[in-house]
């Protein structure tokens, strides 16, 4: 038997693999010190540093989630670094348990040589006790450190506040301060008017060569501070004591309602050797204490992997407080059963054993959440959001999300969601974007539940006094100068439409903003089809069903494709509608309204798998042509016979759009150039060589479809130039079609006559 050849993703994947590793290794020689490179344990960033070894990365393609992992409760998919760094988490948590202080002078060494300490600067176990020292004391070692990091070249730097490394942050300061130099300079013209000021972004500085293995070492340190903060949780000196201990019997972790069945003395046997129930709450929450101290630490780099440290532990914390709730639950229906059947006697002692577990079940997840709210929150967060340097800003908006995701009863309330709603206003787009992402996080997860089939502790409805009190603010994002935070901010009011958020707001103005971006030219295709989509959500001709059916059934055929001509004539009839009354609002003269925007309503419903159909079914187009129905206005009502005119044409022109996008899919790329200007053609062949078309169908399936356009296109070309005959601005669509035919069908046609 032969093997199996790689698919072309998986040769891509071993080909980033090998970059990335290479890319890490180079940067590791700069940075670690010659015995550390000889010794994976001489350090822990050294260890770090070495999980992206070959042998340590020989399962980097197929990463599992294994016995141990599902012991520690793990809820974010395991990376092919989570073995090794489990190994290296549960080495610190064996050593706190036998020297504090040494353990968490091996983290604060590995977050100051993180940010460009080096040896000479690693606190030394034997010098210093971290419970003895003063104020003073510890100020003046982190002042004498950062003063060491500041003699490191940018590219030795492992982490940065920013995310693609120190070598980039200085370029993007730079960048950033020469804009606002040259908006200074240029102030108003001559008439008194503001000039058009140059808008920075941070996509416009490119990233540097060593990007790549500072990203990824980010990666990696992300994930140990979250492995550790499971760990210390599982494996903490104290989580074998009886105050900690949250035993489970096979018995009473299996959901059963049965509370009479007797043991008959036999010894019940404890699930996942009773590791997986043991928490230690004072070893996390002395590691956060000692890690929290340096987050408000001058110097920026190290504020942000302090912050991130913080962050990455709080979202283990928050794992071992859902695993509780879920435990809790299960135990609190036991109790319920044992103290309700019919033998209470029998089941008095289970009972009061289950009324045991409830208790330190409640204690420990109180304890967790108090570490969280204390320490993570009012410690961290609360001073964080609003930090100088906007790379930590956004980590922090960013931590916020995924908080509220994983325990939304404690963090979807307004409470929290209020800092989405403030950092919308931030001065930096990475900021804006992040707090946009973090208020769509919510509807994205209900989205992925419902589209798996499974429930979701989230509660829509907690978000809508937040949506309501901060709505102005998040339409006019959908303008922002930055394209990025446009995106989101469109992806967001899409989410809020589809919520029914937005089912009693009456503001013509912000319904018309987000509309019209359908049009825009100078927007991203991305934008222009989610304009779409918001405007489908409008019409009723995208709801399925009758209205007694429910609010369950309306859409459901954003995944039905197969609907009859007449259904998809009428869907593109009303975006037709639409496009027509937009285009003919005002006094704009009817010969004037720039028809050709309609071309991005093409570009967009083919960029929709679910509703491409309505502009590559000829037979339904031809039809909603031909039909002569009065345009109407998206909430039912005539437009008024400027804009039937308009929507006559518009049809034409999406149907002319529509072929031409279809025949480019569809041919080799010389068809479309063989009868024009040799300059335009070369034009047109570079545009084409830049623009990524999907062509996966074979020649022949190419060619039927080509012939099968070119048929029903020739089938009622001549009734339509003589039904329009009289309206020249269509006929100019329509003279364009003929030279989409295929040669076989021209064949055949001149043939015939």
């Amino acid at each position: 038997r032969k093997a199996p050849i790689p698919s072309s993703n998986a040769k891509t994947a071993k080909a980033s693999q090998r970059s990335i590793r290479g890319a890490l290794t180079a940067l590791s020689a700069k940075v670690l010190d010659v015995h550390e490179l000889k010794d994976p344990t001489a350090s822990l960033v050294s260890s770090l540093l070495h999980v992206i070894s070959p042998k340590s990365s020989a399962s980097a393609h197929t990463p599992t989630l294994s016995v141990e992992d599902a012991a520690y409760h793990l809820s974010l998919p395991p990376t092919a670094y989570t073995p090794q760094l489990r190994s290296i988490a549960k080495r610190m948590v064996d050593l706190h348990n036998s020297d504090p202080n040494a353990a968490q002078i091996n983290l604060v060494n590995l977050l100051f040589r993180s940010v460009g300490g080096t040896v000479e600067s690693d606190l030394n176990k034997e010098d210093v006790q971290l419970e003895e020292l003063g104020n003073s004391d510890w100020g003046q070692i982190i002042t004498d450190t950062v003063d060491e990091m500041r003699h490191t070249p940018d590219n030795c730097i492992l982490f940065c506040s920013d995310p693609d490394g120190a070598v980039h942050y200085n370029a993007v300061v730079s960048a950033k301060k020469e804009v606002d130099e040259v908006n200074a300079l240029e102030g108003e013209d001559e008439g008194g008017m503001e000039k058009k000021r140059k808008v920075f972004s941070i996509k416009d500085v490119p990233v540097s060569s060593g990007s790549l293995a500072v990203r990824e070492y980010r990666k990696i340190y992300e994930e140990f501070w979250y492995v550790l903060g499971h760990v210390a949780l599982v494996d903490g000196g104290m989580s074998g004591a009886s105050s900690s201990v949250v035993p489970f019997t096979k018995d009473e972790v299996d959901d059963s309602s049965d509370s009479e069945g007797a043991d008959n003395g036999k010894k019940k046997k404890m699930i996942d050797g009773g590791a997986s129930q043991r928490f230690d709450t004072e070893v996390v929450r002395d590691i956060l204490s000692r890690i929290v101290e340096l987050v408000t630490v001058g110097q920026p780099d190290v504020r942000a992997a302090a912050t991130t440290a913080v962050y990455s532990l709080a979202l283990a914390i928050l794992d071992k407080t859902t695993y509780l709730s879920d435990k809790l639950q299960l135990v609190t229906r036991q109790f319920a059963a044992a103290i309700g059947g019919k033998n209470k006697n029998r089941s008095s002692a289970k009972a009061e054993s289950l009324r045991f577990q409830i208790d330190s079940l409640r204690r420990t997840k109180e304890s967790l959440d108090e570490i969280v709210e204390a320490h993570v929150i009012k410690g961290v967060f609360i001073h964080r959001y609003r930090d100088s340097n906007m790379f930590i800003r956004t980590a922090s908006i960013q931590a916020l999300g995924n908080m509220v995701v994983r325990r939304p009863d404690m963090f979807l309330k307004d409470k929290y969601l209020k800092y989405f709603g403030w950092m919308l206003s931030d001065k930096d787009e990475c900021v804006r974007f992040a707090a946009l992402e973090g208020l769509n996080r919510p509807y994205e997860e209900v989205q992925q539940a419902e589209k798996n089939g499974r429930e979701t502790s989230i509660e829509l409805s907690s978000l809508e006094h937040v949506t309501m009190k901060f709505l102005s603010r998040i339409v006019d994002t959908v303008i922002d100068v930055h394209t990025s935070v446009q995106e989101s901010g469109m992806k967001l009011m899409l989410s809020l439409l589809r919520a029914g958020f937005l089912d009693e707001i009456d503001d013509e103005k912000m319904w018309n903003q987000v509309n019209t971006l359908a049009f825009e030219t100078t927007s991203t295709p991305t934008i222009r089809r989610n304009a779409l989509y918001f405007i489908m959500e409008q019409l009723e001709e995208f709801d399925e069903g009758d209205a007694e059916e429910g609010s369950k059934k309306k859409r459901k055929s954003v995944n039905n494709l197969k609907i009859s001509d007449r259904k998809i004539s009428q869907r593109l009839d009303a975006i037709a509608s639409w496009a027509a009354h937009t285009l003919t609002d005002g006094e704009i003269p009817i010969d004037k309204i720039r028809i050709n925007l309609v071309d991005h309503l093409v570009e967009s419903l083919r960029d929709m798998p679910e509703h491409k159909i309505i502009v590559s079914n000829w037979t339904a187009m031809i039809r909603a042509i031909t039909d002569d129905k009065a345009a109407m206005t998206s909430e039912g009502n005539t437009a008024g016979d400027r804009a039937d005119l308009a929507k006559q044409r518009v049809l034409v022109q999406m149907l002319a759009c529509a072929t031409k996008a279809e025949v480019e899919a569809v041919t080799d790329s010389d068809f479309l150039v063989s009868d024009l200007d040799p300059i335009v053609a070369a034009q047109y062949q570079e545009v084409k060589k830049n623009t990524r078309i999907s062509t996966k169908k074979s020649a022949t399936s190419k060619g039927l479809n080509h012939e099968a356009l070119s048929v029903a296109l020739i089938k009622t070309l001549p009734n339509l130039l003589e039904k329009f005959k009289s309206d020249s601005r269509i006929l100019e669509s329509l003279t364009l079609l003929p030279r989409y035919f295929g040669t076989l069908t021209i064949f055949l046609v001149n043939k015939h006559f």
